[in-house]
């Protein structure tokens, strides 16, 4: 953000912890400022209009599921609403605004190719290139973590005996077992790590101030998507990837419900769609055509 809306918001911030907001909820509120601000430009954000407005959550609902438009919508009604209580303007723009409807398209599933080219994004022999690569080869694995559990990752949290990771996140602490080229992407780079000016800090991922946060994690996929050509990725598209493609080869639902830290089936349908079940089980048809074998 530029300083004007990083000055604006860091007032909001102490507003909201005055209001004893929790950390996770503050970072909800930057990410949809934070995604206006690059939207607009790095231009004022007191100074949007209703209509950039419609037309920032008109291009969002192209880019995000209903439930993360949803998310942003209120996050930027609660801080225009502030804006106008701090009198840094007069009316919020949301005013009478209501929030975009979704057609809760599923998410787009990227392809093997599209995968390589990211990993490629990351080649070279720095630290961050192997932290990035290591990142992205654990959220493609069967189980990818959520951004929260990823960013709160511990460096214990990877078992090199037994070929698994551990994360904690809304539905518990559950373990991820990964491949063997994640496990020489994470063997790599905890060799690194370990030689980092911040190698004390408890979390795995780190950077040169500390920690990763799920900004920063965020941040880093975009500028890798971004750089190999597929636009901007989130985390949250990755971990569908995965799922997606877990059941397209064979996973049944009871695992990708403890894999995914799911608390019962019916996510699956929820999140992934009517449509991504039907490509799954045309490809499933093909595989099986009885008629072939006659």
């Amino acid at each position: 953000m530029n300083d004007i809306n990083e000055l604006t918001f860091a007032a909001y911030r102490r507003a909201l912890r005055s209001r004893n907001r929790s950390e996770k909820t503050i970072e909800s509120y930057r990410k949809a400022v934070r995604e206006l601000d690059a939207f607009l430009g790095g231009a004022d954000i007191t100074t949007v209009s209703k209509t950039e407005l419609e037309t920032f959550f008109e291009k969002r609902l192209t880019e995000v599921s209903g439930t993360s438009m949803a998310i942003v919508f209120r996050s930027l009604r609660a801080f225009f609403n502030w804006c106008v209580l701090d009198e840094a303007i007069t009316i919020s723009p949301m005013t009478s605004m209501t929030q975009p409807k979704s057609d809760a398209k599923p998410v787009g599933v990227l392809s093997d190719d599209d995968l390589r080219a990211l990993l490629k994004a990351c080649s070279g022999k720095t630290f961050t290139a192997k932290r990035d690569e290591a990142i992205i080869r654990v959220l493609c694995e069967p189980g990818s973590p959520r951004l929260g559990e990823l960013a709160t990752m511990l460096v214990p949290a990877v078992d090199v005996k037994h070929d698994t990771t551990t994360v904690t996140g809304k539905t518990g602490t559950r373990t991820i077992p990964f491949g063997d080229k994640t496990g020489m992407a994470l063997h790599r780079y905890l060799r690194l790590r370990a030689k980092h000016p911040q190698s004390r800090c408890p979390e795995l991922w780190i950077g040169p101030k500390g920690a990763l946060t799920p900004s920063g994690i965020e941040q880093m996929l975009n500028r890798r998507s971004t750089a190999a050509g597929l636009g901007r990725i989130n985390p949250h598209r990755l971990r569908h990837t995965s799922a997606s493609h877990f059941l397209e080869n064979g996973g049944n639902e009871g695992d990708a419900v403890a894999l995914f830290g799911w608390s019962d089936a019916t996510m699956i349908h929820k999140v992934y769609g009517k449509s991504a079940a039907a490509q799954r089980a045309h490809k499933a048809a093909r595989r099986m055509s009885m008629g072939d074998r006659l």
